[in-house]
């Protein structure tokens, strides 16, 4: 009898709802899990409930951004090791996400609208 392979969970925190119902749909078709969160703090609730293999986290939300959520998970010891990719549609964001991601601590940034090719790519190089 062999073991049952669990699939991986992405934490997905967008507060566009299409771009997040589209971006989630694409995921579920890879074979992963998806949970959704729209803004910051419910992004950090969800991460310390749903304990996701990494986090696809926009940038530009209301409560707290991307940038703040990615700062409160790699400072804190139990979150610290979850790979985070950050997105942005954001013309001034886009210049700055690159450099201040990888200061964060952040694996990886994508500009949105992302090729699923791309995110797959960025995922499975993550997580499998």
């Amino acid at each position: 009898m062999t073991a049952e392979k669990k699939a991986k969970t992405i934490l997905l925190v967008d507060d566009e709802k299409d771009i997040a119902e589209l971006t989630r749909l694409r995921i579920l078709s890879l074979g992963y899990n998806v949970v959704l969160a729209g803004d910051g703090e419910e992004a950090l609730v969800k991460i310390r409930s749903e304990h996701p293999d990494l986090i696809l986290l926009d940038v530009k939300m209301p409560k707290l951004d991307g940038y703040q959520v990615c700062k409160a998970v790699k400072n804190d010891p139990l979150m610290k090791d979850i790979p985070i990719i950050l997105f942005t549609a954001s013309s001034r964001h886009v210049m700055e996400l690159s450099d201040r991601a990888l200061d964060l601590g952040a694996a990886s940034c994508i500009k949105k609208p992302f090729d699923s090719k791309e995110l797959l790519a960025q995922i499975k190089k993550l997580i499998g």
